[in-house]
């Protein structure tokens, strides 16, 4: 498992620890901005409810002695991902589910925290429309849960330039890929 945090800091340019291959150098996987607004609001309205999502597959090649990471399936949902993450666009008012429910500990007038009789926080229900919200404008609450949101991985090691081919092929049937992405 990745979390949501994790798979975004390792998209900030200049990451070192592998090398991600610029989208030209790239011509297997589809281009990144096939997905519409409210393609992206659902994914993040899935990520904040806790929705699993289809697993993110990568496939490693070394290649003089560099680890090279080819994104199999899920660029478009790591792509929205780390774009919401830093603001890039608002959730869109066409998405199926924009309520998301949370829980906030209660605070007295003061702001500190009430506790019940046990020494436990009081909790209670909140909900909050995502509508038309970049991820800054959440709730404290939900940002935690976008961060800590888990997606599964599955990833391919040591893999030739015909295992990459292979793989993308697979992964990719019945999506419209362009000549240039057909070609290796």
């Amino acid at each position: 498992l990745y979390t949501a945090d994790e798979m975004t800091a390792s998209m900030e340019p200049g990451h070192e620890d592998r090398e991600y291959v610029d989208d030209a150098a790239r011509p297997l996987e589809l281009d990144s901005p096939q997905w519409s607004p409210a393609m992206k609001g659902n994914l993040i309205s899935d990520i904040l409810q806790g929705n699993p999502i289809p697993p993110l597959v990568f496939a490693e090649q070394v290649a003089n002695g560099l680890a090279i990471i080819w994104n199999l399936d899920g660029k478009q949902r790591c792509t929205t991902a780390y774009s919401f993450s830093k603001d890039a666009f608002k959730i869109t008012k066409n998405i199926r589910r924009w309520l998301i429910a949370y829980q906030t500990s209660v605070k007295g007038k003061d702001g500190t925290e009430i506790f019940d009789k046990s020494g436990f926080p009081v909790y209670e229900k909140q909900e909050f429309d995502i509508r038309g919200k970049k991820y800054s404008e959440l709730p404290e609450e939900l940002q935690d849960r976008f961060k800590e949101y888990n997606f599964e991985i599955v990833q391919y090691l040591n893999c030739s330039s015909e295992d990459i081919a292979y793989h993308i092929a697979r992964y990719n049937e019945g999506k419209p890929m362009t000549v240039s992405q057909k070609g290796l």
